[in-house]
C-alpha cells in the first residue's frame, strides 16, 4: 500500500511558530534571569483561584501544583524556553507545542484576577502552540522534516511507522 505525499504546511504557520518561538524564548529568558515565577508567587496564584476553577483544575492545583509548587515553577521556567527554542529551530514543534498549550492552559486558569488582556493573551498563545502542534508546523522550513524519520515516532509523537532511531 503506497503513502499518499504529504504536504507540508503553509509558509503562514512557519510565520507563527516562528513568532511564538521568540516570544517564547524571550519571555523564558525573562523567567530564568529573574527567577520569576517562584513557588511563593505560584502557591498565591493557585490558591486564589482554586474556588472558581472546574473540578479537574480544583484536583490539579490542590494534588500537583500545590504539593511542590517550587519544582512545578522551575520546570515553567525551563520548559518555556525550551519550548521557545525548538519552535524557532522547528524541532520536535509536536511535543513542544502540546507543552506550551498546557504551560498557558495553567496560565490562563490561575491568574484568578488578573487583567482580562493577560488571560486573552495566554489564551492566543495556548491556541498558536496547539495549531502548531496539531499542523506539523516543523516540516517546513524547520528540523522536523529531518528529525521525524530520524527519531523514534514516540519521541516526535508522529505516526511513521518506518522512523527509527539508526535508520537512515
Amino acid at each position: 500500500m503506497s503513502r499518499r505525499p504529504e504536504h507540508p504546511p503553509s509558509f503562514g504557520l512557519v510565520l507563527i511558530r516562528f513568532t511564538l518561538g521568540c516570544v517564547a524564548c524571550l519571555h523564558g529568558w525573562r523567567f530564568l534571569q529573574s527567577a520569576s515565577p517562584d513557588g511563593r508567587f505560584l502557591r498565591r496564584a493557585v490558591e486564589e483561584s482554586l474556588a472558581g476553577a472546574s473540578p479537574f483544575f480544583r484536583f490539579w492545583g490542590e494534588s500537583v501544583l500545590l504539593e511542590n509548587p517550587d519544582a512545578f515553577a522551575f520546570l515553567l521556567r525551563i520548559g518555556v524556553l525550551a519550548c521557545g527554542i525548538s519552535f524557532v529551530l522547528g524541532a520536535f514543534v509536536r511535543p513542544a507545542g502540546w507543552c506550551l498549550g498546557f504551560f498557558c492552559a495553567q496560565a490562563l486558569v490561575y491568574t484568578g484576577a488578573a487583567r482580562t488582556d493577560t488571560r486573552l493573551l495566554f489564551l492566543v498563545l495556548g491556541i498558536c502552540a496547539l495549531g502548531c502542534a496539531i499542523g506539523g508546523a516543523g516540516r517546513r522550513l524547520g528540523l522536523d522534516r529531518f528529525v521525524d524519520r530520524r527519531f523514534p515516532s514516540w519521541v516526535t509523537w508522529t505516526q511513521e511507522p518506518d522512523s527509527s532511531f539508526l535508520s537512515g
